[in-house]
């Protein structure tokens, strides 16, 4: 029997805060052959190109990274030993791990156990002979890494003959001494020989070429075929007769790979160690851990139980998921906050928008044959006390509580999906105090608008984008999904039948506004999603609040709610103050739900005390320009540079701003018909950006703020004439050379709600006869 000297081995060091598991190392002192014959041996450095970097910087980078990659491969382990609550939500097994991630079934496993089995099998030995320097060591890693990505794709050939426990191989050193069977060009390294070949476990450990232990096998007969054209240096691959058990295994090279950052921060003991070459190399080692094993894993299991989990962790699960893919500390999963104690960048944002980018379809976690929201199984009761019709934009529309004789009502159970839809009188609604949206406000609604047209026809405004949007909604609250095109069924059947009466042909020019609404039912009073909901939609008579274009206008139009303030034919706003924010970057601004609009009105109140009809909400500390009230906001600007016209509005990225069908519309038409001059206006650019309040009084000093409006289902388009910031007017001229824009595209808008102009925005809606 040969024996080889022995290779001298390091003590691991301590790791930080992690627990501790049986390494690949442990026990395998003697068996780290090679089935690819080449002797393990230091990997001499090389000189590479780095650009000049302090020592106690590429020191300390090296340390905060190799923390969070032990951290988050820790993490990894925990998963894949199956005891997890899955952030705190959902309690995972090994079992429903895989069922639960097609891509963790166990049969798809073989061969990647295998692979993961050469990997852990193959770090210990050579990093121990390349633990000279930190240079020698992360050089050996990264050429092991990529020949462990070139082993990973090649195709695994005929199949595996049985399954083994990973870990019970590794409990008893096993001796690999024959060197006859292997095939040429390919040996054994020198650790083989220092222990003799047990028959009895020789089996559980054939290398490519092996005899046997019939003797009945030739080279040629147990060559894997994954290694055909292929040599590998520092990756060890022994064939194996079974399929390792892939949770031991994968645990394992987590374990292993905590060892492998920790070793590496006991080699590099201070900033004299890291040198440019250093840090570079560290890069390339870390890119490649990532690359292959971090990140490809991490999304695998995203994607696996994004279907079965998103009812259980809505938003919040991936905005962690996509932190932990991206590799950050825990801290930079929180956007960082601005002057006014708020998140201001886009990070949170980004995240969330990936969170819950889930699609809108099972959005409460349904699954299987529930039943859909279906329109066409609708039922009908009419009233048989018909109310008194109220006269348009009276005293009963003004107090906005009269609603229409009928509304339609349709539940959801988790258990059964959506029960037929109902059309019924209107009436109080029966649910139980400890209610789901009575208490985490898990409620989310519409609003849009029933049109009588000059040509005598009832119309709807673009409806299937509200209904996009209610869907939408519902999901950012866990409210059930459903089909758009449903709802806009059920919209359409209650506006057919109470639009005739309500709406006479001889009110040409008014109209009804019309409030779907979902909330969350159930009667549990645990924080959790609901497993009961109503969707509902009514109508109402509501004031004509675009009458600020008229004169006088209307006291709400006014800003005389105190009786001090003078008559204005636009709206007055006041900017919101530095200790109020309506939205937030990663928040819900974006969503119409009820959350977003309760504490707004206490700012409101105030604002309307004060003698302003809205606040103008302001986001951060550099007072970015967001939303009017519950309105888009606009502005009119003369470009500094280039002197050319501006229509500008804030973007929808962050997800802070609501994407309002009328704001769509604005944005549509300006784009259509305002490219260039005609009629006395001038042509305009269009812009969805960012703008300041600063950015908006220098404009007014300058006489390049030309006009300011609103926009919304409510207010349609009301011009603004003044802005009070910090203490300051900015007014804006209402006379016959401002406000051109606004009155011109609320013209147009007109004319296609009330069937002045066709349009495929306008959507007819045929009268049941009365």
């Amino acid at each position: 029997m040969l024996v080889a000297p022995s290779v001298p081995k390091r003590a691991a060091p301590d790791r930080p805060s992690i627990s501790s598991q049986a390494s690949f190392a442990r026990d395998l002192s003697g068996i780290h052959g090679s089935s690819n014959g080449a002797p393990l041996q230091p990997i001499t450095s090389t000189a590479t190109t780095t650009g000049s970097q302090n020592p106690n910087s590429i020191y300390q980078s090296i340390h905060e990274i190799s923390a969070k990659r032990m951290a988050t491969v820790d993490y990894l382990r925990k998963v894949h030993e199956g005891n997890v609550f899955y952030f705190s939500t959902l309690h995972y097994t090994q079992s429903s791990l895989h069922t639960t991630i097609p891509s963790l079934h166990t049969q798809k496993l073989g061969r990647r156990a295998a692979n993961y089995l050469a990997l852990g099998y193959s770090l210990p030995l050579l990093l121990d002979l390349n633990s000279g320097s930190p240079l020698e060591y992360l050089k050996s890693l990264t050429a092991l890494l990529q020949e462990f990505e070139t082993y990973s794709g090649l195709d695994s050939g005929s199949g595996s003959l049985s399954r083994a426990k990973v870990g019970q191989m590794f409990k008893t050193g096993m001796g690999l001494g024959n060197r006859s069977g292997m095939r040429s060009g390919r040996r054994t390294s020198a650790v083989t020989d220092s222990i003799a070949l047990d028959a009895s476990r020789a089996s559980l450990l054939t290398l490519p070429g092996q005899v046997g232990g019939d003797g009945g096998s030739s080279p040629s007969d147990t060559t894997s075929p994954i290694m055909n054209g292929h040599d590998f240096h520092h990756l060890l691959t022994p064939h194996l007769p079974f399929d390792p058990d892939f949770n031991t295994t994968f645990a394992t090279l987590c374990d292993t790979l905590i060892d492998t950052y920790a070793n590496l921060l006991s080699i590099i003991s201070g900033p004299e160690a890291c040198t440019p070459m250093v840090g570079e190399a560290f890069a390339k080692a870390d890119k490649a851990v990532r690359k292959i094993l971090v990140a490809n894993v991490m999304r695998e299991f995203e994607d696996g139980t994004r279907q079965g989990v998103k009812a259980e962790v809505a938003g919040l699960g991936k905005l962690v998921l996509g932190g932990l893919i991206a590799i950050m500390a825990p801290a930079f999963i929180t956007p960082e906050s601005s002057g006014t104690s708020t998140p201001t960048t886009t990070t949170a944002s980004k995240l969330t928008e990936a969170g819950i980018k889930h699609s809108s379809h099972n959005s409460n976690g349904q699954t299987g044959d529930l039943a859909p929201l279906d329109a066409s199984l609708m039922t009908t009761t009419l009233t048989k006390s018909p109310k008194a019709v109220p006269e348009f934009d009276g005293p009963e529309a003004k107090a906005q509580k009269t609603m229409t004789d009928h509304m339609v009502t349709v539940s959801w159970t988790v258990e059964h999906g959506w029960a037929a839809p109902e059309l019924k009188p209107y009436g109080p609604l029966s649910i139980m105090p400890s209610a789901s949206v009575l208490h985490y406000a898990t409620e989310c609604f519409e609003g849009l608008k029933l049109y009588r047209g000059y040509d005598g026809r009832l119309r709807l405004f673009r409806c299937s984008r509200n209904c996009a949007r209610m869907c939408r909604s519902a999901s950012r609250i866990a409210l059930p999904d459903f089909d758009p095109k449903e709802l806009e069924k059920l919209i359409i059947a209650l506006c057919a039948q109470d639009g005739p009466r309500w709406l006479p042909k001889d009110q040409a020019g008014c109209f009804l506004y019309i409030r779907p609404t979902m909330i969350g039912t159930d009667s549990a009073l645990g924080v959790q999603r609901p497993k009961e909901a109503l969707l509902y939609v009514i109508l109402s008579c509501f004031p004509d609040m675009s009458k600020s274009l008229a004169s006088p206008a209307p006291p709400t139009m006014q800003g005389e709610a105190n009786g001090a303030a003078k008559a204005s034919a636009g709206l007055r706003l006041i900017a919101s103050s530095e200790d109020t924010i309506r939205a937030w970057p990663g928040g819900f601004g974006y969503a119409k739900v009820g959350a977003n609009y309760g504490p707004s009105l206490v700012a409101q109140g105030e604002a309307k005390a004060k003698g302003f009809d809205q606040v103008l909400w302001l986001f951060g500390s550099d007072d970015y320009v967001t939303e009017a009230g519950a309105s888009n906001f606009f502005v009119v600007v003369r470009e500094k540079t280039s002197g050319k016209l501006q229509l500008i509005t804030a973007p929808l990225e962050e997800r802070m701003i609501l994407e309002g069908v009328t704001r769509a519309s604005v944005l549509d038409l300006a784009r259509e018909r305002l490219s260039k001059s005609e009629d006395g206006a001038e042509a305009l650019e269009v812009s969805e950006k960012r703008f300041t309040m600063k950015e908006m009084i220098e404009a007014h000093d300058e006489g390049r703020l030309m006009e300011a409006f609103a926009a919304g289902t409510a207010f349609f388009i009301a011009p603004v004439s003044v802005i009070h910031f910090r203490g300051k007017d900015i007014e804006l001229p209402m006379g016959d050379n401002n406000g051109v824009y606004a009155r011109r595209i609320k013209q147009w808008l007109s004319n296609i709600m009330y069937g002045k102009q066709e349009h495929e925005w306008g959507v007819v809606v045929e009268e049941k006869t009365q």
